[in-house]
C-alpha cells in the first residue's frame, strides 16, 4: 500500500471520491454473508465511510492502516491500529470474527505477510472478506489507479486465498451499483455487460464507472 502522507487526503477528497450513500448500502451487502455481530477489523480502511457503516449495523469495527493519517480521517470513534511497510499489526491472536480487506490487496506486491497476519489475528472461523477490481475486466484501467501493482482474476484471488491458508466460501465478480445486485437487475447486468464495455474509460461518474468495472468479491474462513 502507498505509504505517503498525501496519499489518503488526495485520493479520499471530496472531489475523486466524493461522500455519498453507496458505503451504508455495500456494508448492508457485505453483512448477508458474514455474521450479524461481533469485532470487525476493516484493514486499509481509507476514510472509514465504510466502517462507519459497518458500526451503524452494530459491529463493533476497529480499523488499521499503513497511513498514520487514516486515524485522522476516520475519527475518534474508531480504535486506530498501524500496519507496519512489511505488514505487521500490533495485535494479539485471535481477536476478530471479520476482517475486511477492500481494495487493498492489488496495491500489494506480496500479499503473503500481510494474510498472514489477518489469519493470525481472526478468531477460529473468522472471516475474511476481500474485494478487488477484476483484471479481466479492468484490464485498459487497472493502472489508471495509484498505487495498483497486483492485479487478480477469480482463479489468481482464489488460490492466493488458499495459498495463505483460507477456505473460500465464494469468490465472484460484482458491479458496485446496487440495483444490479436484485436477482432481476443481476440478470439485465448479466445480459447487457457487453455493451458497458463501449462506456468510456474517462467517465468518473460511479453509478456508470461501476458498471463497466467489475470487481471481485471474495468471502473465506480461516482454516
Amino acid at each position: 500500500m502507498p505509504i505517503n502522507d498525501n496519499y489518503l487526503s488526495v485520493n479520499f477528497s471530496q472531489l475523486n471520491k466524493p461522500k455519498s450513500t453507496y458505503p451504508s448500502r455495500l456494508a448492508k451487502f457485505i453483512a448477508k454473508d458474514i455474521p450479524p455481530s461481533g469485532r470487525l477489523l476493516d484493514v486499509g480502511s481509507g476514510r472509514g465511510d465504510l466502517a462507519e457503516a459497518l458500526q451503524q449495523l452494530c459491529f463493533d469495527v476497529e480499523i488499521a492502516d499503513v497511513n498514520p493519517q487514516a486515524s485522522s480521517l476516520a475519527g475518534p470513534k474508531f480504535k486506530f491500529h498501524a500496519i507496519t511497510s512489511n505488514g505487521k499489526l500490533n495485535i494479539a491472536n485471535d481477536q476478530f470474527d471479520v476482517v475486511l480487506l477492500k481494495s487493498v490487496i492489488e496495491h500489494l506486491h506480496d500479499p503473503y505477510p500481510l494474510l498472514s497476519e489477518i489469519r493470525r489475528v481472526l478468531k477460529s472461523n473468522g472471516y475474511l472478506v476481500v474485494m478487488t477490481p477484476s483484471w479481466r475486466h479492468n484490464v485498459d484501467v487497472f493502472y489508471d489507479a495509484v498505487g495498483h501493482v497486483q492485479p487478480y482474476t477469480e482463479r489468481s484471488l482464489k488460490l492466493t486465498l488458499e495459498i495463505g491458508l483460507f477456505s473460500v466460501l465464494h469468490c465472484r465478480g460484482f458491479r458496485q451499483v446496487p440495483w444490479t445486485w436484485s436477482p432481476l437487475g443481476g440478470l439485465l447486468a448479466r445480459g447487457l455487460g457487453r455493451m458497458f464495455r463501449f462506456i468510456p474509460r474517462q467517465v468518473r461518474r460511479p453509478e456508470l464507472r461501476f458498471l463497466r468495472e467489475v470487481t471481485l468479491y471474495a468471502v473465506a474462513l480461516k482454516s
